[in-house]
């Protein structure tokens, strides 16, 4: 908790937890994800500890040429960014990208 919330405050530039969670809410994909034409990969890890059903919420809110992967514990992927199974999340993306660009060339 600490780190993620130390880590949020960063990114976001803001000085304290309070300011952190008050503007948590300008993050959202609400009326801009059907805006998104080109084609995106949604990557969903298990047990993220982070966002935890974020990134399948954004993926049912796209309307483009879409693809979602969700990284089990199985894999040693479940932590957030797949952790712990690089390999595996690498092939998985760079597979997408090679069908993604297969399409437009």
């Amino acid at each position: 908790m600490r780190f993620n919330l130390k880590h949020g405050m960063l990114t976001t530039g803001t000085d304290s937890p309070f300011e952190l969670i008050q503007g948590s809410n300008k993050y959202s994909v609400k009326g801009i994800a059907q805006k998104i034409k080109c084609p995106t990969l949604v990557l969903e890890a298990e047990k993220d500890d982070s966002f935890p059903g974020q990134p399948k919420k954004v993926y049912d809110a796209l309307t483009c040429p879409k693809k979602y992967i969700l990284f089990t514990t199985e894999e040693g992927a479940k932590e957030h960014c797949q952790g712990g199974a690089p390999a595996i999340s690498n092939q998985r993306i760079f597979d997408w990208l090679d069908e993604a660009f297969a399409k437009i060339s």
